[in-house]
Order: C-alpha cells, then structure tokens, then sequence
C-alpha cells in the first residue's frame, strides 16, 4: 500500500488546484444589462476615371514569326494605350499544317479619356495572321478604390453609434452606455430585422456602359447591426 500513496496524493492536490483555478459562476450571478439592438445603413458613391479594358489576341504564325511574338503584342499593346498591360492568359497549339495557334488575353487599367475609339485602334493593329480585339471595357471602380470607400462608410457608421450612445445617455440619466457589438457583412440583404443580424452589404451599382473621358460613379452601401448595452446597477 505504501508504493501508492504518493500517487493518490498528487491525484487529490491536482484535482483540488484546478478546482480553485476554475471556479463556476452561476448565470443568475452574472450582471444584467439593458441592451438595445438596431440598425444602421449607410451609402456614398465612389468615382473612377477608369476603365479595366480586355483585349484577346488571337494568331496563326510559323516558326520564324513565332520567336518575336511577345514582343510583336507588347509593342501593339502600348500602341492601344501607353499603360501597364497584365498578359493573364497565352496558350499555343500547333495546327495539322505545323502553324502554330496562338491565343493571348491581356488586361489593363485605363484612363476614361484615352479609349475614344479604342475598338477601331484594335481593328487596324490587326493584319493577316493576327487579330486584335476589345472583348470587355468594365467601367467599375478599381478594388482599392472600393476598399477606400468601405473604410470611410466604418468611420460614418462609428461617428453615428457614438452620437446615439450620447444622445441614450442623456435621455436616460447617464447609465454609461457602450458598444457591445457590431457586425458587418456582404452580400445581399434579407428583408427582416431577425434575417439581418450580424450583416454587412456592399452593393454595387454601374452602368454596362459609359461615354470615354467619362467619371464613371458606382454606389456602395454598408449596412451594420449595433448592439449597445450598459450595466444594471445590483439592488
């Protein structure tokens, strides 16, 4: 019996120590608040002057030609517009006549004024045996501008909570209200209050088409749910 002791002695000390440790607290001890859930949604609109412009390059060369290819498009591409062209896809097959197929996608942001007639420019940089063509000009803000918008939409919804929390504290006597929660989300918003708890949404609205040198606006809107409490004081 004696080898055990020890052993039933630091079973009873740990399991004492971590009793203390971790004390539970009933939930009817916990301190009672006043809460008030609400809603809040805020907008603004983003400007952009412009454009992510798409181009898809498509070739049939031979061998000879297809050596200088890359630096043939990038040449062609600054003929469009003298900025920073992103090559987002180039894939090449060979044909049953040993021509080689080459298919290309380049992307780019650019200035408004600088696409008059970009589709025409396309068309006449084109000659047998490749073809340049504008497949898509998205006029949406670029993401850092949205992203902009997003933080100065988080500042107006924080200056309005604290107007709010001001204005419960002098309505009811200075209980020293504070934020609780607040939660944003994306997406599209639920029709309901109970739906939209814990939700934030970012919509976005843009024409499919806009005139060159054109600032092109699109509507962000940022909706928060707002829990504010304060404690109530024990009788």
């Amino acid at each position: 019996m004696r080898k055990f002791l020890p052993a039933v002695f630091l079973a009873t000390v740990s399991s004492t120590v971590f009793a203390a440790a971790s004390p539970v607290v009933p939930v009817t001890d916990y301190p009672k608040q006043n809460k008030i859930n609400y809603q809040l949604s805020v907008s603004q609109w983003v400007n952009t002057q412009t454009a992510k412009v798409t181009v898809s390059i498509n070739a049939s060369l031979d061998q000879k030609s297809l050596q200088d290819i890359q630096q043939v498009i990038d040449k062609n591409l600054k003929g469009l517009a003298n900025v920073n062209w992103r090559m987002i896809n180039f894939t090449r097959n060979q044909s049953e006549s040993g021509l080689e197929s080459v298919m290309a996608v380049a992307q780019a942001r650019i200035p408004t004024g600088q696409i008059t007639d970009i589709r025409g420019k396309a068309k006449d940089l084109s000659k047998p045996g490749i073809k340049y063509q504008i497949s898509d000009i998205d006029y949406s803000p670029t993401e850092a501008e949205l992203q902009q918008a997003l933080v100065s939409l988080r500042g107006t919804v924080y200056q309005k909570v604290k107007t709010e929390i001001d204005l419960l504290d002098k309505t009811f006597g200075n209980e020293d209200y504070y934020i609780q929660n607040i939660r944003f989300y994306s997406g599209a918003m639920p029709n309901g209050y109970a739906n939209n708890r814990g939700n934030m949404m970012m919509k976005a609205v843009v024409a499919d088409t806009a005139p060159s040198n054109a600032n092109v606006s699109q509507k962000v809107q940022l909706n928060a749910d707002v829990t504010i409490a304060s404690t109530v004081a024990a009788d």
